[in-house]
């Protein structure tokens, strides 16, 4: 269960992962077999939010990206999007090139309350794994 832990800095982070390495070839938002990673916890307006994963596309695409985003629910509603969480270009079309893809960003304009942060993911072409699936949500 997700709980928030006092701090003299006010709020600690919660962190989640999902480690199984699995596969979309989903080009909108989607979640993979194993959803998540999910954080849930009360939040004033805004949140800084730490998204990480290894990626790899297990064919062959060239000009393919692999995308990983945040979905909240709760007394927030906002859908994943590119612009909320990191990507990248599959490099000459190698199937074998694993991708560190990590991003941290505001996320403003939340309503209070009990809000629950999901990472999805995406892709350009081709299907891409997504492993090592991390976020990381601080309330501001």
């Amino acid at each position: 269960e997700d709980f928030l832990v006092a701090t003299p800095f006010g709020f600690a982070p919660v962190s989640k992962t999902v480690a199984t390495d699995e596969s979309t070839a989903s080009t909108t938002y989607a979640d993979l077999a194993t959803s998540g990673p999910t954080a849930t916890l009360t939040t004033k307006t805004s949140v800084l939010i730490a998204l990480s994963c290894n990626a790899y596309t297990s064919s062959v695409t060239l000009n393919a990206n692999n995308f990983m985003s945040v979905a909240v629910s709760g007394a927030t509603t906002i859908a994943s999007a590119d612009g909320n969480g990191p990507s990248a270009g599959n490099p000459g079309g190698s199937s074998l090139t694993v991708q560190s893809l990590c991003d941290v960003f505001l996320l403003e304009g939340l309503t209070p309350g009990l809000n629950t942060f999901k990472a999805q993911y995406r892709v350009t072409a081709g299907t891409a794994h997504f492993r090592f699936r991390h976020i990381t949500v601080w309330p501001l």
